[in-house]
């Protein structure tokens, strides 16, 4: 495996698992551990690390490596905030909009990055915006329906709306989507501990 290679396939290995599997908030990062899983060396496993750390993903802690951080209460409520204003000025902007992709499985949160991801298309500034806080929003989407009710229903009133290009009732129903998110982000905070204080807390 070529030096290239190795670090594409870090990467995409760590990113996936920081955004949908085993490296959840509060998880200590061993380089070490991640390079003998992957068999590969540890350079291009710290490579991706401090990537990541530059993509807010991962922070290196000084002494203690890397670790995955956890958001606050108000974090969340802003990043919720902000996902608004990107999803308003999607809608709004002149660009061509497009069905969403396929999710990577049929789990809410992927679902919704999915459409997320689609209604962003066509103007490069507002998918890199929306690209990233999908990234900052997956574990919290994950934990969404532990904590509210009818959000498949939600987002299938979206998507439709989406598809239909019905502008208007769109932004009113995203505002409506996200603002009851902004109110709900210390149960969703709550939940997001519960869950992975549950899980093996042992280094990866």
């Amino acid at each position: 495996m070529s030096p290239a290679q190795a670090l594409a396939r870090c990467y995409a290995h760590i990113k996936r698992e920081l955004l949908f599997g085993e490296f959840g908030p509060g998880r200590r990062l061993e380089a070490t551990r991640i390079a003998d899983q992957l068999g590969v060396s540890i350079t291009p496993v710290r490579d991706v690390l401090n990537r990541l750390v530059g993509e807010d993903l991962v922070i290196a802690k000084s002494g203690d490596g890397f670790h995955v951080p956890w958001l606050t209460q108000d974090e969340l409520h802003d990043l919720y905030l902000w996902n608004g204003f990107v999803s308003d000025l999607a809608v709004r902007a002149p660009s061509q909009r497009s069905a969403p992709s396929p999710p990577s499985s049929d789990s809410y949160a992927a679902r919704a990055a999915s459409f997320f991801a689609g209604l962003s298309v066509g103007s490069r500034p507002i998918e890199w915006a929306m690209r990233r806080n999908n990234e900052w929003l997956s574990r919290a989407r994950a934990v969404e329906p532990d904590v509210m009710d009818g959000i498949d229903e939600e987002l299938n009133e979206l998507l439709a709306m989406l598809e239909q290009n019905d502008q208007r009732n769109l932004i009113a129903v995203l505002r409506r989507y996200h603002r009851r998110r902004e109110r709900a982000a210390d149960l969703v905070i709550r939940a997001m501990r519960r869950r992975y204080r549950e899980e093996d807390p042992a280094p990866l």
